[in-house]
C-alpha cells in the first residue's frame, strides 16, 4: 500500500492518494487543488478509480467534480451526508468561503459495515457521526497491512468540531469510543494536521477517553 498526503486549500485539508502495488488508487477527501492532485497521481503512476469522502463539508469536496471529469472515478459518501454535496449552507461553504458549485450525485451511498474494493485494497466503512451526521472512517486493508483514515472525527490529541450542521458533541464522543475499541493500534491519518496512531490516542486523547 502506498499513501501520499496532500494538504490542500486554505484549511490545509489532508487529501490522501492511496494505491495498491499496481497503482489502482482511491482519492480520499479531494477538498481543493484538483490539478495538483491529478499531477501527483500521474507522477506516481497512480490510476484514480474511486473518490471516497469521509464527510460532506466543503473543504473535503470542492475538487471532486474536476477529478471525476478527468478520470471517470466513482464517488462514494455515507448516505446521511449526501445532502451536503449540493447545499452550501449545510456543507459550510457559505459560512467560511462563499458558494461552491454543487457536487454531482454520488455513484454509491455508503452505510456502516460496507466494503469498497479498489484494486487489491479493501476499505471498510466505519460510521462515526458527531462531526456531521454521515461522517465515516475508512479502515484500509491490503493483505496484512492496515491503515485508518479518520476524516474530521479524530485529530492528533483532539477531535472534529461539533457546532455546525449535523454535529453533536455527545455523539462524536461515542464515535471516538468506538475507534478506541477497535482491534487496531496503527497509523491514523486525520482530515487536518499530522498523522497519529490509535494506540497513542487511546492513552493521550482527552476526548477519546471521556466514555471510558
Amino acid at each position: 500500500m502506498t499513501c501520499i498526503t496532500l494538504p490542500v486549500g486554505a484549511l490545509e485539508t489532508n487529501c490522501y492518494l492511496v494505491s495498491d502495488a499496481n497503482g489502482q488508487t482511491a482519492v480520499i477527501d479531494p477538498g481543493a487543488e484538483p490539478e495538483r492532485i491529478l499531477r501527483t497521481a500521474a507522477a506516481h503512476s497512480m490510476t484514480i478509480k474511486t473518490i471516497l469522502l469521509t464527510h460532506g463539508h466543503y473543504d473535503h469536496i470542492a475538487a471532486v467534480n474536476e477529478i471525476r471529469r478527468q478520470t471517470g472515478a466513482e464517488l462514494m459518501i455515507h448516505q446521511l451526508d449526501a445532502e451536503l454535496l449540493s447545499d452550501n449552507r449545510k456543507n459550510l461553504a457559505l459560512l467560511f468561503t462563499g458558494a461552491i458549485p454543487p457536487v454531482d450525485a454520488p455513484d454509491r451511498l455508503l452505510i456502516d459495515g460496507d466494503t469498497v474494493a479498489v484494486g487489491a485494497l479493501s476499505f471498510e466503512v466505519l460510521h462515526t457521526p458527531g462531526h456531521s451526521k454521515g461522517s465515516v472512517c475508512y479502515l484500509c486493508k491490503e493483505g496484512r497491512e492496515e491503515t485508518l483514515f479518520c476524516g474530521d472525527t479524530l485529530f492528533y490529541l483532539s477531535c472534529g468540531r461539533t457546532d455546525c450542521y449535523g454535529g453533536d458533541d455527545r455523539i462524536i464522543v461515542a464515535s471516538l469510543s468506538r475507534l478506541a475499541g477497535l482491534p487496531y493500534d496503527g497509523t491514523a491519518y486525520c482530515g487536518h494536521g499530522p498523522e497519529t496512531t490509535l494506540a497513542f490516542e487511546r492513552i493521550n486523547n482527552p476526548y477519546m477517553n471521556l466514555m471510558r
